[in-house]
């Protein structure tokens, strides 16, 4: 690595975790880490990614030298956190994280979040549940983007309103090119990431993460069309020029990180609101749907730090809402699609 180039590295190794392509952001930390090998931030992500890499006793002789600095940095007490949970030692990690709590300004919200919902997880590994789910309430305080329960009602009835039988037959399906595209679709948290992870290590399939490709389609269809209707209910609109125009678009993305493999899998569990879609666009594609139980689901949502697009996940009857909404909209799917959807029921 040349001089000069350590930000660059960082700034690589955090595009490729946010694609969890760990062992590759690994491999750029450790380059970095021979250029400053006592920056707290690179420390802590490598010591981080040795852990996911099925490695975390190597990620804690990483920042054990940094263990007598207290307290610890936001960043290092959280790759500390996650090394131990690892490790099966809680124990030792749950005082450095509180003692990082507790010198932390009140302002500095991004970090107690952080830090809160690390100490969820630890004390939910020793079996100290009250205080596990304290920590989750309070790292749950958060609200980054307000969550209206009218809204989203709304939303799925609209979704269910405008995709009726006739419509789906109308549009028909586009011509079909490969790659032949693989969708998992689902809540958060109930298996979707495991499942690419088992297609993925097929000679045959590529896995390419959580694109938001059909998102935003979806969100530009407005504009598209030339109309003051939002998605879903402007879908009335739609032609069969606009979808092969965006499908194509799609093709073209998806088989630049095919590889020449013969399936691509595009895992972005929020895409189950856009099946009517997908099978207008994607007529050869399949789909999986991984379920889990109800509870399960939603209280791993409720333990798990999202970004604002996943704002329902921060209030437990808010949670309930949109679950009953997502359930709503799949039986739906169940009656009016012809495209093939496996439902895959999981255990976390």
């Amino acid at each position: 690595m040349t001089p000069g180039t350590f930000e660059e590295h960082i700034h690589r190794l955090l595009e490729l975790k946010s694609k969890k392509k760990f062992r590759e952001a690994l491999a750029v930390g450790e380059e970095a880490l021979r250029v400053q090998p006592d920056h707290h931030v690179a420390v802590a992500l490598v010591a981080g990614l040795r852990g996911r890499t099925g490695n975390p006793e190597a990620g804690l002789e990483l920042i054990s030298p940094f263990l007598s600095n207290r307290p610890l940095s936001v960043p290092m007490a959280l790759a500390y956190g996650r090394v131990c949970l690892s490790l099966q030692r809680s124990q030792d990690a749950i005082p450095v994280l509180e003692q990082t709590l507790a010198a932390l300004p009140v302002q500095q919200l991004q970090g107690r979040y952080g830090i809160y919902f690390c100490l969820g997880d630890l004390y939910d590994s020793i079996g100290q549940y009250d205080a596990a789910f304290a920590c989750y309430e309070k790292a749950n305080c958060k609200k980054p983007v307000p969550f209206s329960q009218e809204a989203c009602i709304q939303h799925f009835n609209s979704i269910i309103t405008a995709y009726r039988p006739q419509l789906l037959a109308e549009w028909g399906g586009v011509r079909v090119q490969p790659p032949r595209l693989l969708f998992i679709v689902g809540m958060p948290r109930s298996g979707t990431s495991l499942v690419e992870q088992m297609l993925d290590s097929h000679p045959e399939v590529q896995g390419a993460g959580e694109l938001p490709l059909i998102t935003q389609f979806a969100e530009s269809m407005p504009s598209i069309l030339n109309t003051t209707r939002p998605y879903p209910e402007c879908v009335s609109a739609v032609n069969r020029d606009v979808l092969e125009r965006f499908s194509g678009q799609y093709r073209d993305y998806i088989s630049s990180l095919s590889g020449g493999k013969r399936y691509v899998v595009d895992k972005m569990p929020g895409n189950f609101r856009f099946l009517g879609l997908i099978q207008a666009m994607f007529p050869g594609s399949r789909v999986i749907h991984c379920r889990r139980d109800p509870l399960d689901t939603c209280l791993s949502c409720y333990f798990h730090e999202f970004n604002a697009s996943q704002n329902y996940s921060t209030e437990t009857g808010d949670l309930g809402l949109f679950y009953q909404g997502y359930q709503r909209l799949m039986e739906h799917w169940g009656t009016v699609l012809s495209l093939p959807v496996f439902d895959l029921t999981t255990k976390r």
